[in-house]
């Protein structure tokens, strides 16, 4: 009857060391990171540009947001194209022109490696539970 309950108990501080080892985030790569990969760095610029004030339908600021991507994309040679339609909500009564911007081609990028038993043991490594504005 121990060894059952020793077995269990062990099964399952197995259990809790793998789940923590592979729920850690990879490492944010820094801007100076390869154009091909994904930086959180370059990533946030982008976000504190975007979200700088709200931006909702029809205002100035959508304007704004709108025209910030487009310039982006164009930068990376994406040449975005710009699709007017007229969004409904499902959940609210609300409708609305909205535009939705894509590029012309997906660029090839590459995620980050981390594997999930590359990091140290039984914990995350400090700087991976960051996020830094």
């Amino acid at each position: 009857m121990i060894d059952r309950v020793v077995i269990a108990l062990l099964f399952v501080a197995l259990c809790f060391v793998l789940i923590e080892r592979v729920s850690c985030p990879p490492v944010a790569l820094a801007a100076s990171a390869q154009p091909t990969s994904f930086s959180a760095e370059r990533a946030m610029k982008h976000v504190l540009a975007i979200a700088q004030r709200p931006h909702p339908i029809g205002s100035a600021e959508h304007d704004r947001v709108r025209d910030y991507l487009v310039a982006q994309f164009s930068n990376l040679g994406l040449g975005p194209q710009i699709q007017n339609a007229t969004g409904v909500g499902t959940r609210y009564a609300d409708a609305g022109r909205v535009q939705n911007i894509q590029p012309d081609r997906v660029p090839q990028m590459t995620a980050p490696a981390s594997p999930p038993f590359s990091r140290p043991f039984g914990h995350c490594a400090p700087e991976r539970r960051v996020c830094t504005m």
